[in-house]
Order: C-alpha cells, then sequence, then structure tokens
C-alpha cells in the first residue's frame, strides 16, 4: 500500500493588498456618502445643514486644514460649523455644528479640529478668536496614532512568532 504524504499549504498572496484595497474602498464610501463636501458645493451644503433658511453666511479658513462657517438664519439665529479638509482630496468634513437662538448676543464658543490639533475658538461674523489650543489632538494625529499602534502591534506578533517560536519536542 502506498504512502500518504501531505503536501505543504499553498502560500496565500496577496492578503495584504487585499485589506489595503478593502480599506481604500472604504474610506472612499466614507468620503462621498459621508458628512462631507467638495469646496464649491460649501455654500450649498451649509444651507441644507440649516434648519431654517440661511441670510447671512460667513466664511473663515483657520490654519491649513479647517474651515469655520457661520450663518444667520431668518429667525435670527446662528449657526457655526467647523471643517477639516480630507487627506488628498478637495473635500470638506464637517466636525462640529452648533446653534445659537437669536436673543444670546455675544460669539459662538466652538472647537476647531485643525487636523494636528484642537483650537478652542470664539467666532462671530467679523472674527475668528483663538482662545487656546490642545496640541496632537485632532484628526490626523488620532489617526497616526492609531496606525502606528497597529503597525507596531502587528510587527511584534510577526517577530515574536517568526525569532521566538516555541519548539515542540
Amino acid at each position: 500500500m502506498a504512502e500518504m504524504k501531505y503536501l505543504p499549504a499553498g502560500r496565500k498572496s496577496g492578503r495584504l493588498f487585499r485589506w489595503v484595497l478593502l480599506g481604500f474602498v472604504a474610506f472612499v464610501v466614507y468620503i462621498t456618502l459621508g458628512n462631507s463636501t467638495g469646496s464649491e458645493n460649501l455654500q450649498q451644503f451649509v444651507a441644507n445643514r440649516s434648519q431654517v433658511e440661511v441670510v447671512r453666511y460667513s466664511d473663515f479658513a483657520v490654519g491649513a486644514h479647517s474651515r469655520v462657517v457661520i450663518v444667520r438664519d431668518t429667525q435670527d439665529g446662528r449657526t457655526a460649523m467647523t471643517f477639516i479638509k480630507v487627506p488628498f482630496l478637495d473635500r470638506w468634513n464637517l466636525t462640529e455644528k452648533k446653534i445659537v437662538p437669536g436673543s444670546e448676543t455675544k460669539p459662538i464658543a466652538i472647537n476647531i479640529d485643525d487636523g494636528y490639533s484642537v483650537l478652542q475658538a470664539e467666532v462671530s461674523f467679523d472674527r475668528v478668536n483663538i482662545l487656546g489650543s490642545t496640541k496632537w489632538s485632532g484628526t490626523y494625529a488620532k489617526t497616526i496614532s492609531i496606525a502606528l499602534f497597529i503597525l507596531l502591534a502587528v510587527g511584534i506578533n510577526w517577530w515574536l512568532s517568526r525569532y521566538r517560536r516555541t519548539k515542540v519536542v
């Protein structure tokens, strides 16, 4: 009787490529269907997100990665919205929205995500006054921190499985 021999398992090539492709597709779907818009459609996006008709619109660029939009509606209420730029694309993602009734006259206090830091600011129709800043707490910084943690965990796991393999006797 012939002895049966088992063939070694075939190498699964392209697993990393599939994960990267899946992540890229998820990113594109999030950007196109998520809470974001292009630069040319920002005013229409803000008008659609406002609860009533927009009477006055002011747009301020704060830093290289963020914008603040403040609008006044027909009931004299004010709405402040902050946006962060999506890396490598001409898209702006809505990060925070604050609505103030018309009876309140002081500037709106809002947090502005500038990617690597979060700015505490007061906004009105003529100015954006930065009150404070917390470093390395923005969206880009958190994404980089998570990616580095995952790479470190995968690297340690790979190193342990390759060089510190337990030997079974």
